[in-house]
């Protein structure tokens, strides 16, 4: 088969459409924006975000008991991914747990009180993983938009409703932390 024939099949074909193919660019978009500079977010440095110290503390204490059980009071999610991030660093690096310090065992350690930010971590991956898993669920929630878009009303106000929360500035700025 001619590559001429394959391009024709795969127009006629309903999987490679235009619409799909916007999608698809509406996603690598929405992807770009939240994984660019995530490295450069304050990391070695935690501390710059409320919440996401909290969360990672309370990950690694789950994956220091080795519990399900997070002790956070507003949401779960963020430290179920975070937990699932550290456990794939720890394993990679055959790191217990138990070794490495809570950003609170940190601050108090440097004897640093809690309200300053940029504090050192020392294992700043097991921060930068679960940032990049959450990156990557704000990035695929424009697909969501889209179905609900396109469930509402029509593929356009499907597409049109993704485009703009891939590049919503808030939701591409909370999808880089925890």
């Amino acid at each position: 088969m001619k590559l001429g024939q394959c391009l024709n099949l795969m127009a006629k074909s309903k999987i490679v459409n235009f619409q799909n193919l916007l999608l698809l660019g509406i996603l690598v978009l929405a992807l770009f924006l939240r994984l660019w500079g995530l490295e450069g977010l304050g990391l070695p440095r935690i501390g710059y975000v409320d919440d996401e110290p909290a969360i990672a503390d309370s990950a690694l204490e789950m994956l220091r008991q080795d519990s399900l059980v997070p002790h956070w009071e507003i949401g779960d999610l963020p430290v179920y991914v975070q937990a699932w991030a550290g456990k794939l660093i720890f394993a990679a690096h055959r790191i217990n747990p138990a070794e490495i310090p809570t950003y609170r065992e940190t601050i108090s350690a440097q004897k640093i009180s809690a309200s300053v930010i940029g504090v050192p971590y020392s294992l700043p991956e097991f921060y930068f993983w679960g940032r990049v898993s959450i990156a990557v669920m704000g990035g695929f929630s424009v697909v969501i938009v889209y179905f609900i878009g396109k469930a509402i009303k029509s593929n356009t106000i499907g597409l049109i409703s993704a485009f703009f929360l891939a590049v919503t500035s808030l939701h591409v700025e909370y999808s880089h932390y925890l």
